[in-house]
């Protein structure tokens, strides 16, 4: 049912040469490999025969994420414990000026709604995410994908 959509798509995608059958050996490439995100790359390791290389890879970017975030939290513990910033009075001055704010453009009268602009239709590979913004990290490493 999708593989004439699939085949008739402007710009096909690592998963639409997946779904196609399609020979996936150029993804090994490292310029087009990095632009993979993490499930694809477990999906070509299998396809290719190179699931060992890829599962060490993403073990290992697992295992330095883990000592990152195990230093990163440190940091963190480390600055809230040195910080004397009342967050509870800027969050009651905040909320007091947005109902002020609220309050007045409901005395307003509105006699028209801008409209919004004319959008384009196009394909999306995820949904509601532009082309731009579906890159390697859409799918991170976690532990999860390290199992594999």
């Amino acid at each position: 049912v999708v593989v004439p959509y699939i085949k008739n798509k402007k710009e096909k995608t690592f998963r639409d040469d997946y779904l196609l059958g399609n020979n996936l050996q150029h993804y090994l490439a490292a310029s087009k490999f990095v632009e993979l995100n993490t499930f694809e790359k477990i999906v070509l390791g299998q396809r290719t025969n190179q699931g060992n290389q890829i599962g060490r890879h993403i073990a290992d970017q697992f295992s330095e994420m883990q000592k990152l975030s195990d230093r990163t939290l440190a940091i963190f513990n480390a600055a809230l414990t040195r910080s004397n910033l009342d967050v509870h009075h800027s969050e009651l001055a905040v909320s007091s000026s947005k109902r002020k704010s609220e309050d007045s453009s409901r005395r307003q009268k509105q006699f028209f709604e801008p409209l919004g602009q004319t959008q384009q239709w196009g394909e999306t590979n995820y949904y509601q995410l532009q082309k731009e913004e579906q890159t390697a990290q859409l799918v991170p490493v976690n532990g999860f994908w390290a199992d594999y």
